[in-house]
């Protein structure tokens, strides 16, 4: 029993990759955290806030937010489509996404309801808006990684 015990343990610490975390994450995709500051992030989260917060449905919105295992900063897009991206609360990737066009559920990057243009997609919506905030150095770093990005992507298809 204890073999099988020691077995089961050593299959399961190899069988992740670093900290218990598979190689296949639950994030839609990384993003830039060069020059991420405080300061860049509240002006973005003040630019992208949540309208009506009275709203019965936004209400529900943000608690499936909140229920989720990783907490996140909600970024509000109004149009084109209409979607709240949740952001580690560091800024270092998008966890979430919700658009009602996509699904009547908060998803993440596991999810089989997101494909990997319509991540790609959601990436660049919330690229776009931290360029916005970004030094030159930033911008270029950001630059780097939305082209290995795309990249990875186009070499899946």
């Amino acid at each position: 029993m204890k073999y099988i015990l020691i077995a089961f343990l050593l299959t399961g610490l190899l069988s992740c990759d670093g900290f218990g975390i598979n190689k296949k994450n639950s994030y839609i995709n990384v993003i830039s955290s060069c020059c991420n500051t405080d300061n860049m992030w509240g002006q973005i989260l003040e630019e992208c806030s949540l309208k009506n917060l009275e709203d019965i449905e936004v209400k529900r919105i943000v608690s499936e937010f909140e229920a989720l295992p990783f907490s996140t900063n909600i970024l509000y897009f109004e149009s084109n489509p209409e979607e709240y991206i949740g952001v580690s609360k560091n800024g270092s990737s998008i966890r979430y996404i919700y658009n009602d066009d996509l699904s009547p559920n908060v998803l993440n990057g596991l999810s089989t309801e997101l494909s990997d243009l319509e991540k790609m997609r959601i990436t660049l919506r919330v690229n776009a808006v931290m360029m916005n905030y970004l030094n030159e150095s930033g911008k270029k770093e950001a630059f780097s990684l939305i082209k290995r990005q795309i990249a990875s992507v186009e070499a899946e298809k």
